[in-house]
């Protein structure tokens, strides 16, 4: 192609630098079909392009002057190929300029369909080619197949002419000694009996040695899961063990439900491993194996999936609590951070919103985060205890599983990102709809600060505290048009449909309105239940399928599969959980039974920090007592002084022991004391500088125990203040009153006695009893600790 072209381009060149032809000597131009017949030609019979020839120096001889034209040949083959004599008289020039472009646009012409049929020619020969070479390869395929044919007729010809060879010496032998042959034959048969007794043997053995190690598989998988069901048993009494003493005891009503699920997908797993070990079932239907393998998979997924939720409940309630210390401190304002918090609280302890038709209110020192944990706790319980709506949609979730089975590979690999698709977009609208529902039933104020009393005046709440969203508007007319038909909508309602009441503002917000708590509670265990179970799945049945599918890709898959179930199953689904326990618990939905378990906790806790407090006054009590030369001992009656003697002396190292070591002497009596306890007695003792108590010290400490045991707490809080106000203050100050200043600097004064916990607490409980005064008198004080004491055990 490059050669014609060249050819093309030299050609144009000369038409375009002959210019004008002189008349004076004139010439007529010749055609040039001679030429290109003689420079262009092609092999037909060849697949490639002949070389251009170099143009024929005598080709000037074509152009032939006029005056020599009776000596031109006179033949042509036709018109189209005739020379064109012009006739230049009286010496006029003659203008060829036209008649050149028109020759050279012929050549080109002409060069370029010689190019494209040997294009086409060159590309029929490349394709005669390569049927030659298919052919000559099917060809050698062909000759080998007839070489090996040959070579195995050859063979097998061979092996008959040696059979005919004994055969032929058989029948010579037979003819020759017929009882020979005869003998010859039953040994033959005698062999052959002999080495199928042997094979059948050896068959028999081999089958034997199968099902032996049938058996052996069988019954180490039976040992391997009833090891796995004991260590698994072992795991969740522990699981218990460790949650039950780290978590909040609101939440242990989860661990409960949860290890109860446990226990019974256990129980599910050692009847499916009864069945696989006895074979009860044809194993063609249901392949037991694999159910044994899932079924451990689930319960082990859902045992991690559940104590982590009930750790971040966890967390959640220690965050609540910590609010709670800071919202409950009146001297200090709300920081921006706990506004949601506080006016939720403010709204639960006060609904000024709502009428008052009870006696019963809370205080203002109720332990909200108390309620919120136990309403968590609530909340896990029905989370891991299955109702019907989650069972069911465990069961379909189960059933189109089975459906797809029935497709090809292409569906399957559909499904694994259609079916967390699908979750993730559930989980998205349930969450947003929970956080919906939270600001329509809590205020959002910009700049919130606290500005109440301790005793919150329901009427200063509205002040502070706006009108939440929900409670705005008014419910529907009992009957609306709709073209010609009068509704009425509160009774379109599933609450009035089902049960015949209808639901309330607060069940509005929620999908299905009266069923919309409930539902949304089987919507999240449907979803942990779905994702545990699209997480089994994949591990057991995709790993293989995805291998033989895509190969190197499995990895990226499973890691995919892992990661999405750890951001869904550990981040997302907890923040529903949260989202949904607050909006479930608060406003018209708040839990009367839930509020008297949290009410009954912080009466147990403040009856345990009064006597706390009540010990360590009782013994600076006596510190007094000591000072002014008042004390009284009770002697320790024989038995008990000599059992003292005896254990105290076992313990003691050169007639004294250490402080640490008073616990182990009361252990050998059967008495068990705490650290608060412990550390009092230890003062008791009067130990000396290097912390060293003898058996005086000791017997003096009990016999002053023994003493205060009569001692009435009404009586040792009004002398001790007493005591203590003409000491600090002097005698002109009036002891009849203690107001909340003298309090805090006589918890100051003796704080090495006290916790701060205890005292920060006490005070707020004080706080509660002496109102907007912050005043009261001993003997309201003593009675506070005469009540809270005497609950208690002795």
């Amino acid at each position: 192609m490059v050669k014609i072209l060249l050819i093309s381009f030299l050609l144009i060149s000369a038409i375009a630098h002959s210019g004008t032809l002189k008349t004076g000597r004139n010439y007529v131009q010749v055609p040039l079909e001679s030429f290109l017949e003689t420079e262009l030609t092609e092999d037909t019979s060849s697949d490639e392009v002949t070389d251009v020839p170099v143009q024929d120096e005598d080709a000037e001889s074509q152009t032939i002057p006029q005056g020599d034209s009776d000596s031109a040949p006179a033949e042509v083959e036709d018109e189209s190929t005739q020379m064109m004599t012009v006739d230049y008289s009286d010496e006029e020039k003659l203008n060829t300029t036209a008649s050149a472009k028109d020759a050279a646009n012929g050549i080109v012409s002409q060069v370029l369909e010689y190019a494209y049929k040997n294009d086409q020619l060159y590309m029929t020969n490349l394709k005669l080619s390569r049927e030659i070479e298919d052919l000559e390869e099917m060809l050698d395929g062909a000759v080998g197949k007839i070489n090996s044919a040959r070579l195995s007729e050859l063979n097998l010809v061979s092996k008959l002419n040696e059979e005919m060879k004994v055969l032929d010496q058989y029948y010579g032998a037979i003819l020759n000694d017929p009882e020979k042959v005869v003998e010859a034959a039953n040994n033959i048969k005698a062999e052959v009996e002999k080495i199928n007794e042997e094979k059948a043997e050896e068959e028999e053995q081999k089958e034997d040695n199968e099902d032996d190690e049938d058996e052996d598989l069988e019954a180490s998988s039976t040992m391997v899961c009833v090891i796995g069901l004991g260590f698994l048993f072992l795991i969740l009494r522990g699981a218990r063990s460790v949650f039950g003493a780290l978590v909040e005891n609101g939440l242990k009503t989860g661990i409960y439900a949860l290890m109860a699920d446990i226990a019974l997908l256990v129980v599910v797993w050692s009847a499916t491993v009864v069945a696989d070990y006895g074979d009860w079932f044809d194993e063609d239907r249901l392949d037991f194996d694999m159910i044994v393998v899932g079924v451990a998979l689930f319960i082990l997924i859902w045992m991690m999936q559940g104590l982590w939720l009930i750790f971040l409940c966890h967390l959640y309630a220690k965050q609540w609590k910590r609010q709670e210390k800071i919202i409950g401190n009146p001297d200090k304002e709300m920081p921006a951070g706990l506004a949601s918090y506080g006016i939720m609280r403010y709204l639960f302890l006060n609904p000024s919103y709502f009428p008052s038709v009870t006696e019963s209110y809370l205080s203002s020192n109720f332990n909200f985060a108390e309620y919120l944990t136990r309403a968590l706790g609530e909340i896990l319980k029905s989370v891991y205890s299955f109702s019907w709506l989650g069972f069911f949609l465990m069961l379909f979730a189960i059933f189109c599983w089975r459906i797809a089975l029935e497709g090809d590979n292409t569906l399957e690999i559909a499904i694994f990102f259609v079916v967390p698709a699908i979750l993730l977009l559930i989980w998205f609208c349930v969450y947003m709809k929970l956080k919906l529902i939270f600001k329509l039933l809590v205020p959002q104020v910009d700049n919130f600060e606290r500005k109440v009393s301790p005793e919150i005046n329901p009427e200063e709440i509205k002040n502070i505290v706006p009108m939440p969203l929900y409670l705005e508007g008014q419910i529907p007319d009992e009957e609306i048009r709709i073209l010609y038909f009068k509704i009425n909508p509160m009774k379109l309602t599933c609450g009035y449909i089902f049960i015949g009441q209808y639901p309330t503002k607060h069940e509005l917000l929620f999908w299905f309105d009266s069923y919309g708590p409930q539902f949304f509670g089987s919507i999240i265990q449907a979803l942990n239940v779905i994702l545990t179970l699209w997480l089994v799945v994949v591990l057991i049945y995709y790993i293989s399928m995805l291998d033989d599918e895509v190969g190197g890709l499995t990895a990226i898959f499973i890691i995919f599969a892992i990661l999405f179930w750890t951001i869904l199953a550990c981040i997302c689904i907890p923040l529903a959980v949260r989202l949904y326990c607050i909006t479930t618990k608060i406003e018209m939905l708040k839990d009367r039974n839930l509020i008297n378990e949290a009410v009954q906790v912080q009466k147990a806790e403040r009856s345990m920090r009064t006597m706390r407090i009540y010990r360590q006054v009782k013994s600076i009590y006596r510190d007094y007592q000591r000072s002014s030369n008042e004390e009284n001992l009770v002697n320790l009656k024989p038995d008990v002084l000599n059992l003292t003697d005896e254990v105290y002396h076992l313990e003691a190292q050169n007639k004294q022991i250490y402080v640490t070591q008073i616990d182990n002497i009361l252990e050998l009596v059967g008495v068990r004391l705490t650290e608060d306890e412990l550390r009092l007695l230890a003062k008791e003792c009067s130990p000396s500088a290097d912390n060293n108590v003898n058996f005086k010290g000791f017997k003096t400490a009990l016999e002053r125990i023994l003493a205060g045991k009569g001692y009435k707490p009404q009586e040792v809080i009004k002398k001790t203040f007493k005591a203590y106000i003409e000491l600090a203050k002097g005698k002109d100050e009036s002891a009849k009153t203690i107001s909340l200043r003298n309090l805090s600097e006589f918890f100051k004064e003796y704080s090495w006695h006290l916790n701060d916990d205890d005292m920060r607490e006490f005070l707020k409980d004080i706080k509660y009893f002496t109102g907007n005064s912050g005043k009261m008198t001993t003997n309201d004080f003593g009675g506070i600790f005469r009540d809270e004491v005497s609950r208690l055990p002795k």
